[in-house]
């Protein structure tokens, strides 16, 4: 039983710091590398809570373990084998963040060719509610909390909030990523917004970033105020 609880601290430990550096590295706005180390670190931290939970609930540590022959070499679970166990696709109730992990992975696999400079504003919205989730389950599972290892304000993405630097309809992003980079990006996010509505929009999933722009006779109501100057 001892060797059983020391795996798992140690799991959700090493689950813990990959989430951290996971925040570190997408609020870090000097490093182009973000995005994808973002999302192998998010993926990691995942796969790693969801192994400790399997081995709290089976109370065996030979659970995160594949079969396989006496001759091969032992295979822990995959983050998908482990959605299978805890997060079963017919529940309504987790399938919000079972799809947020996914579409994650998904872009974890597929920008491993691809150099993604600039964050459209879907992509931020996918990774704050993975964020939030994350934290929620580290605490209901486990009774810990990301205030015992960092500032909570940590669990804020950080992202420009230039609509011209963080919307694919722009042609500066066009130009920032790449023909290829942009291409993918465009239809992947087009697919998670789709997937969004089909979902019924839950904050799981995502956590909708939009701009509103209004105008109004009282300037003390606006977050932004424009002025006439002396040249117009």
């Amino acid at each position: 039983m001892e060797e059983q609880f020391d795996l798992r601290s140690r799991l959700i430990e090493k689950s813990v710091e990959a989430y951290i550096l996971a925040l570190e590295t997408i609020n870090r706005l000097t490093i182009k590398y973000r995005v994808e180390t973002f999302c192998y670190l998010m993926c990691n931290s995942w796969e790693l809570l969801l192994k400790a939970k399997i081995i709290a609930d089976s109370g065996d540590e030979a659970s995160i373990y594949r079969a396989s022959r006496p001759d091969s070499p032992r295979m822990t679970l995959t983050l998908g084998d482990c959605l299978n166990k805890l997060m079963p696709d017919s529940r309504d109730t987790t399938r919000a963040i079972r799809r947020n992990i996914e579409r994650i992975s998904e872009l974890r696999n597929e920008s491993a060719h691809l150099t993604i400079s600039q964050i459209p504003r879907d992509l931020i919205g996918l990774f704050q509610a993975s964020v939030i989730n994350y934290h929620k389950y580290l605490s209901e599972w486990f009774g810990k909390s990301l205030s015992d290892h960092a500032p909570v304000g940590m669990m804020s993405i950080v992202y420009d909030l230039s609509p011209e630097r963080s919307d694919l309809n722009g042609s500066q992003m066009r130009k920032e990523l790449g023909e290829d980079a942009f291409a993918f990006l465009s239809q992947y996010c087009a697919d998670i917004n789709r997937e969004f509505d089909e979902l019924q929009r839950p904050p799981e999933f995502s956590i909708g970033v939009e701009y509103r722009l209004a105008l109004v006779k009282n300037p003390s109501q606006a977050d932004i105020v424009l002025s006439q100057g002396t040249t117009g």
